[in-house]
Order: structure tokens, then C-alpha cells, then sequence
């Protein structure tokens, strides 16, 4: 089982100096960094620098997909379904699946809100996987937020998920403030638990923390991530979790 963490200059530093142990850069991670991906030059002089120390594993499909895959040395394309009927989602997620055959997995992520309506549903779900023939990239925080949105039990809806079809699990932590919810700040001790017993009953090949937000909208005191610099409260977190989840999947 491969380990993954969001890439920031944060944790590319972290790798260098030994700090943490991880198998791949999740790219991108916050919004300020999709730029480089419509830039096709400029990405591969920044994959050809991060790839000496870890690969990248590419999220998303974008414009000149097949130099985008080569210089990142992805495994496997991911990527989120948008808000769409169903059946065009499922045909859509076909055409990625069958264009992209030769990678080790092409994987569809479960998305949190109400806005991608139907799609938050266990059994719709479980339908857009089985019809398209994709993996099933299972967001912890996402399914958390779904649950919460669909007044469901959050194990329940969980186990109602296609979890046999687990190829990647996206873990952050997520803080609630004045009715308002706020995710991919420090995994919290729920997430771990959750975790480990996803983890008796699915069998990724990835585990992904998706931490650090470019914002603290609820005023929790987050670390916030900005282009430009290096956040050291950011650095320690990052170890804290690394080291938290290589025990719990060693």
C-alpha cells in the first residue's frame, strides 16, 4: 500500500530533508496550482524537479493529458464526476476508462454537497462505478459531508458504498463552527478510526492525505497554505500525519 500527501514547496522539502516517507506528490492539491497544468512546458520542468524525489500522482483530466501523464509518472488517472444526470456522467467516465486502459487504475472520487445532487447518493454511486467500469476513489471527509447532508448515519453510509472497488482513499480532517463545516485542515482522531476500520474491509493501493487549505474560513487557526511561502506550522502537521497514518498501514 503506497502512501501519498498534497504537494506543496512544504512538503517537497519535508521529503528532501528525510523528514517524512512518502511514495507520491498528489497533484494538484488547491486551486492556485491548476494554472501550471493548462501550461504544458512549465509543467514538465516542474515535474522533471519534483520527480527526482517522489512521482506525482496526477488528479484530474486536463488539456494535453498524455504529456501531462508521462512527465508527472502517475500510476493511474483519478478524478471527480461533475454535476450532470447520471447517464452522462457514466458516459463520460467511460470514454476516461477506456481512453486511459493502460494506466493501473482509473478511479471516480465521491463528492460532499448537496449541489452534485443526486450524485451523493450511496446507490447512485454505486451505480456511476459499476456502469463506467471505474475504480472508486473513497473521500473520507467528502462521504462524511454527504452523510451529514443526507441526515444518514455517517458508518451506514459508508457501508453502503461499492468499497470492493476501493483503489485510493483521500484522508483530511474536517472542523465544524458555527453550523458551518470546513475540511482538509489536520485529520482527526474520528478520520484515523475511520481509517483503520476502512481498512479491514477494502484494500487500496493508495492512501492520500489531502491536507492544507489555502484559507481558514471558519476561523478554526488552521495553517493556510499561500504560493510564495513556507508555512512551519503547515511542516509539522504534515510529519504528524505521515507518521500517523505509515503506522496505521505498516
Amino acid at each position: 500500500m503506497k502512501l501519498a500527501c498534497n504537494y506543496y514547496p512544504e512538503t517537497e522539502a519535508l521529503v528532501r530533508e528525510g523528514k517524512i516517507d512518502i511514495d507520491y506528490f498528489k497533484f494538484p492539491a488547491l486551486g492556485f496550482q491548476i494554472d501550471i497544468l493548462h501550461d504544458i512546458k512549465a509543467f514538465e520542468n516542474f515535474a522533471a524537479r519534483v520527480c527526482e524525489v517522489r512521482p506525482i500522482l496526477l488528479h484530474g483530466v486536463y488539456p494535453d493529458m498524455d504529456r501531462l501523464l508521462a512527465a508527472s509518472k502517475t500510476p493511474g488517472v483519478s478524478l471527480h464526476p461533475d454535476a450532470r444526470p447520471i447517464g452522462d456522467v457514466i458516459q463520460t467516465l467511460q470514454r476516461v476508462r477506456e481512453t486511459y486502459a493502460h494506466m493501473d487504475f482509473v478511479s471516480v472520487e465521491n463528492m460532499p454537497s448537496l449541489r452534485f445532487g443526486a450524485l451523493i447518493r450511496p446507490e447512485v454511486i454505486t451505480e456511476m462505478v459499476f456502469r463506467s467500469g471505474c475504480d472508486f476513489l473513497l473521500d473520507i471527509s467528502h462521504a462524511w459531508c454527504a452523510a451529514r447532508a443526507l441526515k444518514e448515519d455517517f458508518r451506514a453510509y459508508l457501508s453502503q458504498l461499492p468499497l470492493e472497488r476501493v483503489s485510493e482513499i483521500h484522508i483530511n480532517g474536517w472542523e465544524e463552527k458555527n453550523g458551518d463545516i470546513m475540511c482538509h485542515v489536520k485529520i482527526n482522531e474520528a478520520g484515523y478510526e475511520i481509517l483503520k476500520e476502512l481498512l479491514t474491509v477494502c484494500t487500496p493501493k493508495i492512501i492520500t492525505i489531502e491536507y492544507g487549505r489555502p484559507d481558514d474560513r471558519i476561523g478554526c487557526g488552521c495553517p493556510v497554505i499561500r504560493p510564495g511561502e513556507m508555512n512551519a506550522a503547515a511542516m509539522e502537521e504534515i510529519i504528524e500525519q505521515v507518521g500517523r497514518i505509515r503506522e496505521i498501514i505498516s
